[in-house]
């Protein structure tokens, strides 16, 4: 993006520019060496199912509701399915 706007100086960005930035980091970004270390890094490959722990996933928490909580906030939007 830097090279880009030194060589556009005072230019704003258009979309089609911005895919043409976008074309040329991700051609630079999207090599098998990339692939094969995220799914090494995410234990997908070779199979690593205790890769993360259980505070990996601590953001996760304000999600974790029963389905009772959701079924009932769904009705309170106007619920046609009980």
């Amino acid at each position: 993006m830097s090279k880009w706007l030194q060589e556009h100086a005072g230019r704003g960005v258009t979309e089609g520019d911005a895919a043409e930035i976008f074309a040329t980091a991700y051609g630079q970004a999207a090599i098998m060496r990339n692939a094969v270390s995220g799914f090494e890094k995410s234990g997908l490959h070779p199979y690593h199912p205790d890769i993360f722990t259980s505070s990996d996933f601590i953001a996760a928490d304000v999600t974790d509701m029963p389905l009772e909580a959701v079924e009932a906030t769904a009705c309170v939007r106007g619920c046609k399915f009980l």
